[in-house]
Protein backbone atom coordinates (compact mmCIF):
# COMPACT_ATOMS: atom_id res chain seq x y z
CA UNK A 1 0.00 0.00 0.00
CA UNK A 2 1.40 3.37 -1.00
CA UNK A 3 1.50 6.37 1.29
CA UNK A 4 -1.32 8.05 -0.67
CA UNK A 5 -3.50 4.92 -0.40
CA UNK A 6 -2.90 4.67 3.33
CA UNK A 7 -4.20 8.22 3.76
CA UNK A 8 -7.42 7.30 1.96
CA UNK A 9 -8.19 4.54 4.49
CA UNK A 10 -10.01 5.92 7.57
CA UNK A 11 -7.95 5.33 10.69
CA UNK A 12 -9.98 7.24 13.28
CA UNK A 13 -7.33 9.94 13.64
CA UNK A 14 -8.25 13.63 13.89
CA UNK A 15 -6.74 14.43 10.49
CA UNK A 16 -9.06 11.98 8.69
CA UNK A 17 -11.88 14.52 8.50
CA UNK A 18 -14.96 13.53 6.62
CA UNK A 19 -17.31 15.90 4.85
CA UNK A 20 -21.01 15.09 5.17
CA UNK A 21 -23.40 15.88 2.34
CA UNK A 22 -26.44 16.20 4.59
CA UNK A 23 -27.62 16.13 8.18
CA UNK A 24 -29.13 12.68 7.60
CA UNK A 25 -25.73 11.30 6.65
CA UNK A 26 -24.15 12.98 9.67
CA UNK A 27 -26.88 11.70 12.03
CA UNK A 28 -26.45 8.12 10.80
CA UNK A 29 -22.73 8.32 11.55
CA UNK A 30 -23.46 9.91 14.94
CA UNK A 31 -25.89 7.11 15.87
CA UNK A 32 -23.20 4.58 14.97
CA UNK A 33 -20.99 6.21 17.61
CA UNK A 34 -23.58 5.51 20.34
CA UNK A 35 -24.26 1.78 20.14
CA UNK A 36 -23.11 0.98 23.68
CA UNK A 37 -25.82 1.59 26.34
CA UNK A 38 -23.24 3.12 28.69
CA UNK A 39 -22.26 5.64 26.01
CA UNK A 40 -25.91 6.49 25.32
CA UNK A 41 -26.56 7.15 29.04
CA UNK A 42 -23.39 9.26 29.18
CA UNK A 43 -24.94 11.34 26.36
CA UNK A 44 -28.08 11.80 28.49
CA UNK A 45 -26.03 13.03 31.46
CA UNK A 46 -23.81 15.17 29.23
CA UNK A 47 -26.79 16.91 27.62
CA UNK A 48 -28.54 17.44 30.96
CA UNK A 49 -25.44 19.04 32.48
CA UNK A 50 -24.95 21.17 29.36
CA UNK A 51 -28.49 22.56 29.59
CA UNK A 52 -28.12 23.40 33.27
CA UNK A 53 -24.65 24.82 32.60
CA UNK A 54 -25.89 27.13 29.84
CA UNK A 55 -28.72 28.34 32.10
CA UNK A 56 -26.16 29.03 34.84
CA UNK A 57 -23.94 30.93 32.40
CA UNK A 58 -26.87 33.01 31.18
CA UNK A 59 -27.81 33.83 34.79
CA UNK A 60 -24.35 35.16 35.51
CA UNK A 61 -22.97 32.14 37.38
CA UNK A 62 -19.91 31.77 35.19
CA UNK A 63 -17.88 29.33 37.31
CA UNK A 64 -20.83 27.02 37.97
CA UNK A 65 -21.85 27.11 34.31
CA UNK A 66 -18.37 26.30 33.06
CA UNK A 67 -17.99 23.53 35.64
CA UNK A 68 -21.29 21.94 34.58
CA UNK A 69 -20.55 22.15 30.86
CA UNK A 70 -17.01 20.85 31.43
CA UNK A 71 -18.22 17.98 33.60
CA UNK A 72 -20.82 17.03 31.01
CA UNK A 73 -18.20 17.05 28.26
CA UNK A 74 -15.91 14.85 30.35
CA UNK A 75 -18.72 12.36 30.95
CA UNK A 76 -19.57 12.33 27.24
CA UNK A 77 -15.90 11.75 26.44
CA UNK A 78 -15.78 8.88 28.93
CA UNK A 79 -18.69 7.22 27.16
CA UNK A 80 -16.83 7.41 23.86
CA UNK A 81 -13.64 6.07 25.45
CA UNK A 82 -15.57 3.07 26.80
CA UNK A 83 -17.11 2.47 23.37
CA UNK A 84 -13.67 2.89 21.81
CA UNK A 85 -14.53 5.65 19.36
CA UNK A 86 -13.30 8.88 20.94
CA UNK A 87 -11.12 9.89 17.96
CA UNK A 88 -14.03 9.34 15.58
CA UNK A 89 -16.43 11.21 17.88
CA UNK A 90 -14.13 14.23 17.90
CA UNK A 91 -14.87 14.66 14.19
CA UNK A 92 -18.39 15.76 15.18
CA UNK A 93 -16.90 19.01 16.45
CA UNK A 94 -16.62 20.09 12.82
CA UNK A 95 -20.45 20.27 12.73
CA UNK A 96 -21.41 21.66 16.16
CA UNK A 97 -25.08 22.40 15.42
CA UNK A 98 -25.68 19.02 13.78
CA UNK A 99 -23.78 17.36 16.62
CA UNK A 100 -25.99 18.94 19.28
CA UNK A 101 -29.14 18.04 17.36
CA UNK A 102 -28.05 14.42 16.83
CA UNK A 103 -26.82 14.11 20.42
CA UNK A 104 -30.17 15.26 21.80
CA UNK A 105 -31.92 12.74 19.53
CA UNK A 106 -29.72 9.95 20.95
CA UNK A 107 -30.40 11.13 24.51
CA UNK A 108 -34.15 11.38 23.91
CA UNK A 109 -34.30 7.90 22.43
CA UNK A 110 -32.31 6.55 25.38
CA UNK A 111 -34.64 8.15 27.92
CA UNK A 112 -37.67 6.88 26.01
CA UNK A 113 -36.19 3.37 26.06
CA UNK A 114 -35.69 3.03 22.34
CA UNK A 115 -32.85 1.07 20.80
CA UNK A 116 -30.24 2.50 18.44
CA UNK A 117 -32.12 1.18 15.38
CA UNK A 118 -35.17 3.29 16.33
CA UNK A 119 -33.04 6.45 16.37
CA UNK A 120 -33.35 6.68 12.58
CA UNK A 121 -36.92 7.87 13.00
CA UNK A 122 -36.01 10.62 15.47
CA UNK A 123 -33.34 12.43 13.47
Amino acid sequence: MTKAESRAVPTGRWDDRRVFASYDEFAAEHRAEHLNPFNRWCAVVENSLAIVGVVALLSGRRKAGLALVGSGSAIGGLGHVVEGNLPRALHDLAHPIWSVRADFAVALATIMGKRASILDELT
